[in-house]
């Protein structure tokens, strides 16, 4: 006759696993019951933790994820909201939509707080803004105008490196928002990123080739770089899309005179008299090209007006000085090299 002994056994053991899964499965969810309860009285600490239990006790519940987000959000743990929100999206997309609505409700309230806080303008209420604005990132780091905001307010406080970052996140938030390119080349430039500088101006005018203000900082970056004939390139790109633009042409201007390409220098500080005519430094420039090309009957009435304009300029009466002793004037040479030694303590400086 046989035992009945494994009988016996297997029925322990079934009482044992009923017993196991009871206990355990219960204390999950007691963890649930108690954490939606927390949720509900606004105890959003005690919350997390009921739901952290739970979780670990059932980590591919969805919808557990999605409510230790609710509790982390409650009391401003804002990136581990975050992480909690993205896991439940991960393991399914029942929550969604409940997802975004808690986002965008803690973003704005946040992001809406450090709006307001620019508006003052002192360093102390931009370093509280920026706090705001980093909690609005936190919460919802697809939002480029959490971190557009951030990166001015810390470009306001002088954080070079902290307002690149943030440009940067908002170019992977929003990559064809072309302001903010502009920014974050503009800033990487400020901050000596010259590398950086360039690829994000680059990005832009990708977007936009005839981007007025991009195709400007290109070339003051080409210019920085020691490149001139890019710069040269690119302000004829800038002039072709703003031709009235008459810092553009002295700017070109320039790049020509570095280059001795004099005629076509000349040609353009022209066209930027043409559209600008009483710009003084323009008009010295010219000047000074016709002596660089030996033409000095033509830069001799020009500097001779200009010294009528600006008579306390050392640059104007040097030039002059020059001139004369070049065409056997001792006298006048004289006295303009004179009226540049007692002017020179003003410190003008140039060509």
């Amino acid at each position: 006759m046989k035992s009945p002994r494994p009988a016996v056994l297997r029925c322990v053991s079934c009482l044992f696993a009923v017993f196991f899964c009871w206990q355990y499965f219960g204390c999950q969810a007691a963890g649930v019951t108690a954490g939606k309860i927390y949720l509900k009285d606004g105890e959003f600490a005690m919350a997390s933790q009921s739901l952290e239990k739970a979780i670990a006790a059932a980590p591919h519940n969805a919808e557990l994820h999605f409510l230790l987000g609710k509790a982390y959000a409650g009391y401003g743990e804002y990136a581990k909201a975050s992480a909690a929100f993205e896991r439940s999206l991960q393991l399914e997309e029942t929550y969604a939509e409940q997802i975004d609505q808690e986002r965008q409700r803690y973003f704005v309230t946040e992001h809406n707080r450090g709006v307001e806080l620019i508006g003052a303008g002192d360093e102390a209420q931009f370093a509280a803004a920026a706090s705001a604005f980093r909690k609005a990132t936190a919460i919802d780091p697809s939002a480029p105008e959490g971190w557009r905001n951030l990166g001015y307010v810390f470009f306001e406080l002088d954080r070079l490196d902290s307002a690149a970052h943030a440009y940067g996140m908002a170019t992977r938030a929003d990559a064809r928002d072309q302001g903010t390119w502009l920014n974050l080349g503009t800033i990487e430039m400020a901050a000596g990123n010259n590398d950086k500088a360039l690829a994000a101006l680059t990005r832009l005018l990708e977007l936009n080739a005839d981007h007025a203000a991009g195709l400007q900082g290109l070339a003051t970056l080409y210019e920085r770089l020691g490149r001139p004939a890019m710069a040269i390139e690119t302000y004829g790109r800038l002039i072709a899309v703003t031709p009235d633009n008459p810092l553009a042409h002295y700017n070109l201007g320039n790049l020509y005179w570095q280059s001795e390409l004099y005629d076509q220098e000349i040609e353009t500080y022209e066209s930027a008299l043409n559209i600008e005519p009483n710009d003084e430094d323009a008009l010295f420039n010219l000047a000074v090209t016709y002596v660089a090309k030996g033409e000095l009957d033509t830069a001799l009435p020009q500097l001779q007006s200009l010294s009528l304009r600006m008579p306390e300029s050392p640059l104007v009466w040097r030039e002059l000085g020059r001139i004369y002793a070049a065409k056997g004037m001792a006298d006048a040479s004289r006295d303009a090299f004179a009226r540049e030694t007692a002017l020179s303590a003003h410190g003008e400086s140039g060509r």
